[in-house]
């Protein structure tokens, strides 16, 4: 039912300073509840082990979500004190990590974007800054969470923080989805228009095609790495970019 294509690059203010892509990304079919899960993370520039922590995250969400649904857990009943759970797994194994190279927990700082995509339904999840835009065939595209800025510019907020239960967002939907896109702040403003927060469709339209089109479509994601580091993103972001995308196709 879905087709996805993920990729994370590193941003060229990394390559310069030989500091290593601090994204990760993970897609999951679910078995479960024959869904699809992707989840992003962008650690904190500032942290040491961003790039660990956001692993961390992505993996441990999705072992949770997983989880949910192999015990019969849908989407369309997920709430929020369930939400916080993965959150509060998600932090303990920040702290195992941390604790076990002597670090404090900041040193693992990152954000979390998630969706769930089921067959009616779909939920989404987010901790600071990134976005998911979402399309469905009776609404326009939207943008689910606006990009959550600190109080200082080029701040946000992480899963690490004494705020990350108050920060937790999330958006359940008793509808199909048919279009979903989630990435991290490296692409934010090229990828969505601030004036209106709105999607830039002219960004999105012509991958979600290619993916819905392409019959071999898990060979795109070589294309879609090639894409976040061409010139034409590079000149106008250094950052780290990941860019997740799933579309239904019906059989």
């Amino acid at each position: 039912m879905w087709r996805h294509l993920a990729a994370s690059v590193q941003g060229a203010s990394h390559v310069r300073s030989g500091v290593p892509c601090q994204d990760f990304s993970v897609v999951v079919e679910l078995a479960g509840s024959g869904g699809l899960l992707l989840v992003c993370a962008d650690g904190a520039g500032s942290a040491r082990q961003a790039d660990v922590g956001a692993e961390i995250a992505c993996c441990t969400l999705a072992d949770e979500v997983c989880r949910f649904t192999d015990a019969g857990g849908r989407t369309a009943t997920l709430g929020q004190d369930t939400a916080a759970l993965w959150l509060d797994a998600v932090r303990a194994a920040i702290q195992t990590q941390a604790d076990t190279v002597n670090l404090p927990t900041r040193e693992f700082a990152c954000t979390l974007v998630a969706a769930i995509l089921e067959d009616a339904s779909a939920a989404f999840l987010q901790v600071g800054d990134g976005a998911i835009v979402t399309a469905s065939a009776s609404a326009a595209s939207e943008v689910v969470f606006w990009p959550e800025q600190g109080e200082y510019a080029n701040t946000t907020y992480f899963v690490t923080g004494a705020d990350a239960h108050q920060r937790l967002r999330l958006d359940v939907r008793t509808t199909p989805v048919h279009d979903v896109a989630l990435f991290t702040d490296g692409l934010q403003h090229i990828a969505l228009r601030y004036e209106t927060r709105l999607p830039h469709q002219p960004f999105f339209d012509p991958m979600f095609a290619r993916l819905r089109a392409d019959e071999h479509w898990p060979g795109l994601g070589g294309a879609l790495a090639s894409f976040l580091e061409s010139e034409a993103i590079s000149a106008r972001t250094d950052d780290d970019c990941t860019l997740m995308l799933a579309c239904r196709c019906e059989a």
